[in-house]
């Protein structure tokens, strides 16, 4: 490896500090929390992908607390391993006003919202 590289390569690998993670976390979370508020203002229902993993719950929940109905939509994977869908399922159960459309295409999930009325 070249030494540079190397050295850069150290650079992050470690960890950052408790009060320096810790600080991220705070700042992530009011990015998010601050990106939905904008996108909810005004609104009565959003619609977000709720895939199952981290980043799509995080938003899902956020923008549940904003809005009277939160629509959510995900593709189903053709993977019989995957998981997501199971995680998807679980944190649709604990949001309030959502409901999880799963779907084999996008296009699908876009066309059974506008024929259902969403």
């Amino acid at each position: 490896m070249v030494p540079a590289v190397a050295k850069l390569a150290q650079r992050f690998a470690r960890r950052p500090e408790p009060p320096v993670r810790a600080l991220g976390v705070a700042r992530v979370r009011r990015a998010l929390h601050d990106a939905v508020a904008v996108r909810a203002h005004g609104r009565t229902s959003l619609s977000a992908d709720l895939s199952g993993g981290m980043d799509s719950t995080s938003v899902c929940f956020l923008a549940a607390g904003k809005v009277e109905r939160l629509l959510t939509v995900r593709a189903e994977s053709g993977d019989p391993g995957d998981e997501d869908g199971q995680w998807a399922g679980l944190a649709a159960a604990a949001l309030p006003h959502a409901d999880l459309g799963p779907c084999r295409r996008w296009v699908l999930c876009l066309d059974a919202g506008r024929s259902a009325g969403r």
